[in-house]
């Protein structure tokens, strides 16, 4: 579908948009995968973590762009495409950390305080 509508330049704006923001998607839920049962703690930290990795890596691989072909990926179409994949993405990275962050009895496991 993209290649009809743009054409090849239009894909290869997609998938270096998808091979920027992807990568920080896998190593965001190995992290919380790591984390998840140690406690909310450690949850806070691989989230907080992971969210600052996320923005570094997608600025720093967009910027690398930018100065690897400044004429392909100086476009509106290449900043919606980013900004598309990383919602998507970041959409994925929240619905893990939700389903990881449960307790036994299918609440989130946020707080430290016992509430009986």
């Amino acid at each position: 579908m993209v290649w009809v509508l743009g054409g090849g330049s239009e894909l290869v704006r997609l998938l270096a948009a998808v091979f920027v923001c992807l990568p920080m998607l896998l190593v965001t839920m190995v992290l919380t995968y790591i984390a998840a049962p140690r406690g909310p703690l450690w949850q806070m930290a691989a989230s907080l973590g992971a969210m600052f990795a996320r923005m570094v890596f997608a600025l720093s691989a967009t910027i690398f762009l930018l100065f690897l072909a400044p004429e392909e990926f100086r476009s509106l179409s290449f900043v919606a495409w980013l900004v598309v994949t990383y919602m998507l993405t970041l959409a994925v990275e929240v619905a893990w950390m939700l389903y990881l962050f449960r307790d036994a009895r299918g609440q989130l496991a946020l707080s430290t305080v016992d509430e009986r």
